[in-house]
């Protein structure tokens, strides 16, 4: 009796496969362009750009929505096939926080609707959505440590490329709570999401023939 490896197609999902290659590269695009932007105060960047709704935004958006995608697309592998509950709760927060942050886009469309506004009143949104912003990266931060540690403690039942995955995710969120180092996310997140995409791509979780 012999044990082997067979790809099961129905385990496969091209579709979160082409989202994450696609925001490995727009996740760069926009952060880079904040990070290397030619102003030096970037507050007052962040307020001119609070006061108006420009292409920016709309990536800001399309990163946020294909980010939720993904994030949700594993909720439903970890509760349908991996059994993992906790990895399910831990990716549940991480969506939730993704979908805060970027729903903090509506602070520019109250601003941009709104007759002008005046400076102080300009200072305080830009103030609210920085510390809810703030919070909301450690909370996902936190919960991308917590997702990470679960599945590889788990090695034995975690496949390769996600487990690539999450080593890269961990960087990730300590480099972004590092905050100086930040800006290598650059490039550690987009190959993460590359090696999401290979798992969600790939059969890794193939099924067992006897």
């Amino acid at each position: 009796m012999t044990s082997q490896q067979q790809p099961n197609a129905n385990l496969r999902h091209p579709a979160a496969a082409v989202a994450a290659i696609v925001l490995a590269l727009l996740f760069p695009l926009y952060w880079g362009s904040w990070m290397f932007s030619p102003t030096d105060d970037w507050y007052l960047a962040l307020q001119q750009d609070l006061l108006q709704l420009n292409l920016s935004d709309v990536l800001f958006i399309a990163i946020g929505a294909l980010e939720i995608y993904l994030y949700w697309r594993l909720r439903q592998i970890f509760a349908d096939q991996l059994q993992q509950s906790a990895a399910k709760v831990l990716v549940t927060i991480m969506l939730l926080c993704v979908l805060a942050f970027h729903g903090l886009v509506l602070v520019d469309v109250y601003a941009t609707l709104m007759p002008p506004l005046k400076a102080t009143e300009i200072e305080i949104l830009t103030d609210f959505s920085l510390a809810i912003a703030f919070l909301l990266i450690i909370g996902y931060c936190i919960s991308a440590v917590g997702l990470a540690i679960v599945l590889l403690v788990k090695s034995q039942q975690t496949p390769v490329s996600l487990k690539v995955f999450c080593g890269l995710l961990l960087l990730s969120a300590i480099l972004q709570v590092s905050v100086i180092l930040a800006m290598v996310n650059l490039i550690v997140f987009p190959i993460a999401l590359i090696a999401l995409a290979v798992y969600f791509w790939r059969d890794d979780a193939a099924v067992e023939v006897v």
